[in-house]
């Protein structure tokens, strides 16, 4: 789903405002079936979240400014 118009806020000649009327996100990673069964696997799982986690960091703080 996407938003008709741009955000409050960000000009309409804004270079990547079609990224910027969407409703949500999500973020991929796609991994072989063989990645479960590697050894270090939980070390792997970890540096995948850690990059997810940093941009959900990003978009709250996108929020944060918005709301004040």
């Amino acid at each position: 789903e996407k938003l008709k118009l741009a955000p409050k806020g960000f000009p309409k000649d804004f270079l990547d405002i079609d990224l910027l009327k969407y409703k949500s996100y999500a973020v991929l990673h796609p991994v072989s079936n063989e990645f479960w069964i590697e050894k270090n696997v939980v070390d792997e799982v970890m540096k995948v979240y850690k990059t997810q986690n940093n941009f959900n960091k990003f978009l709250n703080r996108a929020i944060e400014n918005i709301e004040e």
